[in-house]
């Protein structure tokens, strides 16, 4: 055939295509391949671009397989004739073909190929071995002692199933299944579908089973799969819609069954919840759940056979509700209900190309944790889109910020080999949250209630079932659909979204009529998009406007600019429920009504936590203006008062925003401005006073029953008192430091270690410093008196905010032995941070000079020998003490020049250039512009705080 044809995908370039792959293979446990005999039932193919006459030919992906017979077998033209078998090695595929003796091709209604080949089993020993195709592995048998145990499963995903069988394994040729299986008489079989007979065969002395499967649905090759082994189950049998009952079954290797329990009531509890929600009938008669000891990509979606690493899905019954496996439990939930949710969207429909990969698995999760909220199983569950646009939207939305940042959608140019090679994980993550804002534009509420896009979803997957489809008909279904109410172009909007890079920042200020005016534009973090090359494409963005009375008003901003008919006193949140990917910039007076509605409480967590963190990305950046200093402070004020009822998500953040601010105009403007430090200090002494009541006013607390972000708050909160009004905190502080010292065991939260231990320091004497310096030293038995927290290392705490602590002491004496004991343990890792608390003393300022100078020589001379531990440590820590020097010394004219005089001259020095010392002083001088920026609304916060 022509290199044109080769090149083209298979079900383009063969004449037929299967319809259904009857399959029967064959496995002894202790040999390395299998064999198999393969009869495709094949159609014609619509789409064949036919190329040449002179032979018959069909081709195949096919890999490691040999092919001992082929046949061409048609009934209609009374053909059953050997064929020829030519390999690609290169291609991984297989042609099949007859020479020109055969000239009736064109004139076939009816087609089979029968084929007979040897197939190889991969043996997978360790997690670094990867699954594909047909793998085993052997496990311990608890009876025997041995490891004569074994577990042989299939991996197709993506294109793997080419060393099972030789098959079209591309998404856009679905085919039915039926698959024999001829093995061990003691190994369970399972497959995609249930089992309809089962054989004791006796040959030859020798006992095997044949189990016969039922002939699947149309499905995609990628899809198929089959375990066999020595395996355990428990099953329950689920009520589904129309009073269907089928059985969920989890299977496990002998001996790990009491584990699989958990497992098995998730899928109980959430299959009848998905079905309800995607407004379609779960399509199989049966599920399975198989737990792996190796498994490549950790869960595989198999229709019908869901596989999962062992570690994804098992865990003891005894650990279930212990509060340390928490994140365990949340793992095996999400895993196992995204992978429910790909039995319909992956599976039941399936997206053509490898390239939008994105979008199924997107999908996949998106749905399981709606479900996952609906199913409230834990408290975390409720909540979890709180937590997921509090913490993982957070770090998507700094890398999508980025100039160098991709749309969601990109064309993989390379070949795709594993999952892996065709998943972006920026556009996976993305995507999440493209599916949540694309559900709450269509609900009337903005809470996260997808019923109403679901609705459109579920007729959809009606009228595809079974088919290869394009996102864009899904998307332009959608958009035509009579329960798209508002008659949102959908089409549009998913392709301004996955196809431009980035997010926008949307300007709202107030018009001539005293109405909401928006502009937006690309968000760069750092700098404005204008002083780039970069486009600035307007994107379609859901505006989402919840007013003071509660209501939430709709529109779609697709150009520039837009004016709402909305009077500005009432807007109080342009993204509430943190529902859509973008940052908000308010003027002066939507801070007012933000400020007047947090006093009365009708902000939710999410609507002041997004204001927050757009705050934070704005100030200190080209982005920052007045009023974003201003309505910090407004924010802060109104979270404060009697009326608002604390919000712990809000006030970690904004305790963050304020520490950064007020050490930058301590740091930037201390000197020169004493009026303005004077009433800031002031200020947050009343405010931090206020809070710090608020919160310890209970004689006894509990402290494991609080949670990890109001501890944080706590923390912020005395570290901060520790600074500004030390007496606030410092019964709170003694009172756990004795804890934390002589017990009680279990008493002392490990989120509060910094502030305990930094407060206890400002006013330490002889005798608590040498405790504090034990503790980072060796913390002893005193780890037993921290609250065990999941995955955390108690010891290391103590050590860290200990070592942390020593700046803090205002004493010369112990100032000079955290310099000795800096000194002496030089090479330690994190040894700086006991220098952090004197950077804020600045009377020490001169002081902390003259050590590092005195020092800089020696240091720097040990940290160049090559191949060594010490130096190399060394070299990190001189560059961070170099970083908190220079800091304090950056903002002072006379220290500049100093500092500027000591650069030139060490850098002069060869030696100097593998520790850069002039690179680490442009850095420290551009953080400094970002603290000279946080000053430039200085007189109107002195105007602010008069006032206030």
């Amino acid at each position: 055939m022509s290199s044109s044809i080769d090149e083209l995908p298979l079900v383009l370039a063969n004449a037929f295509l299967p319809s259904n792959y009857k399959l029967d293979l064959e496995f002894t446990p202790t040999r390395p391949n299998f064999s198999g005999h393969l009869i495709l039932d094949l159609v014609r193919n619509g789409k064949y671009v036919q190329d040449r006459d002179d032979e018959f030919s069909l081709s195949f992906d096919c890999s490691n397989i040999v092919i001992t017979n082929a046949l061409f077998i048609s009934e209609g033209a009374n053909l059953s004739e050997k064929a020829k078998v030519s390999y690609d090695r290169v291609k991984e595929r297989v042609k099949i073909f007859l020479d020109s003796s055969f000239n009736n091709f064109s004139s076939l209604q009816d087609l089979q190929i029968d084929l007979k080949y040897m197939g190889k089993i991969k043996n997978i020993l360790t997690f670094k071995d990867t699954t594909s195709g047909v793998f085993s592995t052997n496990y311990l048998n608890g009876v025997t002692g041995k490891a004569d145990n074994y577990v042989i499963s299939t991996h197709c995903q993506p294109k793997y199933a080419k060393l099972i069988f030789p098959c079209i394994d591309e998404l856009t040729n679905k085919s039915t299944f039926q698959l024999n299986i001829t093995t061990d008489p003691s190994f369970t079989c399972l497959s995609n579908s249930l089992v309809e007979n089962v054989e004791i065969l006796q040959n030859d002395n020798k006992k095997q089973k044949l189990v016969k499967f039922k002939k699947t649905l149309p499905m995609a090759t990628s899809i198929f799969g089959f375990t066999v082994g020595n395996l355990d189950y428990v099953e329950k049998k689920v009520n589904l819609i129309n009073g269907r009952e089928i059985p969920i079954r989890v299977y496990t290797t002998i001996g790990e069954l009491s584990e699989a329990s958990y497992a098995l009531n998730i899928v109980s509890l959430a299959l009848p919840i998905l079905e309800s929600m995607i407004h379609h009938p779960f399509p199989l008669d049966k599920l399975d759940f198989v737990a792996l000891p190796f498994l490549s990509d950790a869960a595989m979606e198999n229709w019908g056979l869901i596989q999962i690493q062992k570690s994804y899905l098992l865990i003891d019954p005894d650990l279930i509700h212990d509060s340390l496996y928490s994140k365990q439990t949340m793992s095996i939930r999400e895993v196992v209900v995204h992978e429910l949710v790909h039995q319909w969207v992956g599976n039941l429909i399936t997206f053509d190309e490898w390239n939008h990969i994105w979008l199924n698995e997107s999908f996949a999760t998106w749905l399981a944790y709606s479900c996952l909220q609906k199913l409230n199983l834990d408290e975390k569950d409720c909540k979890i889109w709180e937590y997921q646009s509090t913490h993982d939207l957070q770090s998507y939305l700094d890398n999508d910020s980025l100039p160098s940042s991709n749309p969601i959608f990109v064309k993989h140019s390379l070949k795709i080999i594993t999952t892996q090679d065709a998943l972006d994980n920026h556009s996976y993550h993305k995507g999440i949250f493209l599916l949540r804002m694309l559900g709450n534009l269509f609900s009337e509420k903005n809470d996260d209630d997808f019923d109403s896009l679901l609705q459109i979803i579920g007729n959809y997957l009606n009228v595809n079932q079974f088919k290869t489809i394009k996102p864009t008909d899904l998307w332009k279904f959608i958009t035509e659909s009579p329960l798209n109410t508002k008659k949102y172009d959908v089409s549009t909007f998913m392709h301004s979204w996955t196809r431009n890079p980035g997010f926008p920042i949307i300007k709202v200020s107030s018009n001539a009529e005293n109405k909401v005016h928006l502009e937006q534009h690309r968000y760069l973090y750092g700098i404005l998009v204008e002083n780039t090359d970069l486009e600035d494409v307007p994107y379609h963005v859901p505006v989402t406007c919840k007013l003071s009375n509660g209501s939430i008003v709709r529109q779609l901003l697709v150009d520039r600019k837009l004016d709402l008919d909305l009077p500005s006193s009432e807007l109080i949140s342009l993204n509430p429920n943190y529902s859509n990917i973008l940052r908000v910039q308010y003027q002066a007076e939507f801070y007012q009504n933000v400020s007047s509605a947090i006093k009365l409480n009708k902000l939710k967590t999410l609507d002041l936590v997004c204001i927050l963190n757009d705050l934070s990305k704005l100030i200190a950046q080209e982005y920052q203006a007045v009023d974003d200093i201003l309505g910090i402070f407004e924010i802060l004020d109104a979270l404060n008062a009697k009326t608002a009822v604390l919000e712990f998500n809000s006030l970690e953040i904004a305790l963050k925003i304020l520490q950064n601010i007020t050490s930058a105009i301590v740091l930037v403007s201390g000197d020169s401005n004493k009026d303005l430090n004077n009433k800031l200090e002031k200020w947050q002494s009343k405010f931090i006073s206020s809070l710090i009541k608020k919160l310890w006013s209970v004689h006894e607390i509990d402290y494991s029953k609080l949670t990890t972000v109001e501890l944080n708050s706590r923390n912020e909160l005395l570290m901060m008192s520790s600074k500004i009004c030390p007496n606030e905190s410092n019964q709170i502080s003694k009172k756990l430091f004795k804890n934390l010292i002589h017990g009680p065991k279990s008493s002392v939260p490990p989120e509060l270690l910094n502030s305990i231990l930094t407060s206890v320091m400002k006013t330490a004497s002889q005798k608590e410093y040498k405790e504090i310096l034990a503790l980072a030293k060796s913390p002893g038995t005193t780890v037993n008196n921290i609250i065990e927290r999941p995955d955390h290392n108690a010891k290391g705490s103590i050590q860290t905010a200990a070592v942390l602590s020593l700046g803090y002491t205002t004493k010369p004496d112990l100032v000079l032995k955290t310099l000795n004991f800096v000194m002496t343990n030089i090479d330690t890792k994190l040894i700086e941070l006991a220098l952090i608390g004197l950077t804020f003393q600045k009377d020490l300022k001169n002081k902390l000079w003259d050590w590092y100078h005195l020092h800089f020589d020696s240091w720097f001379a040990k940290s160049l020998r090559e191949g060594s531990d010490y130096s190399t440590q060394l070299r990190a820590t001189l560059s961070n003490i170099t970083k908190l020097v220079f800091g304090i010394m950056i903002n002072d004219k006379k220290d500049l020049i100093i500092l500027e005089k000591f650069v030139g001259e060490k850098t002069n020095s060869k030696l100097m250039e593998k520790f850069k010392l002039d690179e680490i002083f442009e850095e420290i001088k551009l953080a400094n512009e970002e603290k000279i920026k946080l000053n430039s609304a200085n007189d109107e916060l002195l105007k602010w705080l008069n006032e206030h």
